[in-house]
């Protein structure tokens, strides 16, 4: 048989060896996918593991990305009321400087103020 020439028991069990291998070589080659299917279903439960941790790192990547945009808001908005309090104090120096209080009226009680009409006295009529 291919290349098998002698007689007695060494050549019987190595032929019985020889067909006992490529028997169960054969099985393995040929387990009608259930090695691919076992294959996919691992990676299947991996992707189903690692898909809840994906989210958290995407859910904490998104509010880092929105805390950094609130930053930048408020830094804007800081500068906008930062200038606005440096025009107002410019605005009172200049108006306290270029600008000085009128003399305040007497109150009314302090001064009579003269009459036009004569200095009768109601009595004497």
């Amino acid at each position: 048989m291919f290349g098998f020439t002698g007689t007695g028991a060494l050549a019987l069990s190595l032929a019985n060896e020889v067909w006992t291998a490529s028997a169960s070589a054969a099985q393995i080659a040929f387990d009608a996918g259930l090695r691919d299917a076992e294959v996919e279903a691992a990676i299947a439960a991996y992707r189903q593991s690692v898909a809840p941790y994906r989210q958290t790192i995407l859910t904490a990547f998104q509010q880092v990305e929105d805390q950094l945009a609130a930053i930048r808001i408020l830094a804007r908005q800081q500068k906008v009321a930062d200038d606005a309090v440096k025009a107002a104090n410019r605005r009172s120096i200049f108006f306290s400087i270029n600008i000085r209080p009128a003399p305040s009226p007497s109150p009314p009680w302090s001064s009579p103020k003269p009459c036009c009409c004569p200095t009768k006295s109601l009595r004497s009529r």
